[in-house]
């Protein structure tokens, strides 16, 4: 299993980030490597940006790259059959989901959506419930990872560990519909996480 291989390169990425990136990220070009992990910008607005990790692939060097000596960026793979979509909004959560994936065998690809922030113990800086239009754009920014998330991963399981306030996870709930399966996690008030629901067209019928 490669998650804690996936969960270093996520950590370093983010300690590592810099604005000037801007253009980097724009292109959703892979902006790191480490050992066999590769770390893509998948979308940024200007509260949430979403990273994928999973193995890299090296990618042939164009000719004018040859000439320059220039490496081209990796490719993220998802060949995993799984992937780990974190929503990590009220408290740092991905070392809890990696060790969950990890007791249980589940050999998954990593997919975070967290807060465009600072260094420091709070994922979200400011959240107010003064601000409403604050809450309904971080909901709209979901909308737009969602689609890339989507276009990366295909048809892969699709496990969602959230640690998000109340009202946000219903207006993400709200953006994710019925149409695309997903296993939803709950964090316990012991700690860790469990499967509580699974996310399908069959929700919206009684049996």
């Amino acid at each position: 299993m490669d998650i804690q291989i996936y969960a270093r390169a996520f950590f370093e990425v983010i300690e590592h980030i810099n604005p000037k990136l801007k253009s980097v990220i724009d292109a959703g070009a892979s902006i790191y490597t480490i050992g066999t992990a590769g770390v893509k910008i998948l979308q940024q607005g200007r509260q949430l940006i979403t990273y994928a990790i999973g193995k890299a692939k090296p990618k042939p060097a164009t000719k004018s790259e040859k000439k320059k000596k220039n490496k081209a960026a990796p490719d993220i793979l998802f060949k995993k059959g799984d992937v780990a979509i974190v929503v990590e909004i009220s408290r740092p959560a991905v070392r809890d989901v990696v060790n969950y994936l990890e007791n249980r065998k589940i050999d998954a690809n990593l997919v975070v959506i967290t807060t465009v922030k600072t260094p420091g113990d709070k994922p979200v800086k400011g959240l107010s419930e003064s601000r409403s239009t604050q809450w309904t754009e971080l909901v709209q920014e979901f909308s737009v990872a969602i689609d890339k998330i989507k276009d990366e991963v295909g048809s892969e399981r699709v496990h969602i560990f959230l640690s998000a306030p109340l009202a946000l996870v219903f207006g993400l709930g709200a953006v994710w519909g019925t149409v695309d399966q997903a296993q939803v996690y709950h964090w316990k008030s012991k700690g860790g996480y469990a499967p509580l629901m699974k996310i399908t067209r069959t929700l919206r019928f009684q049996e």
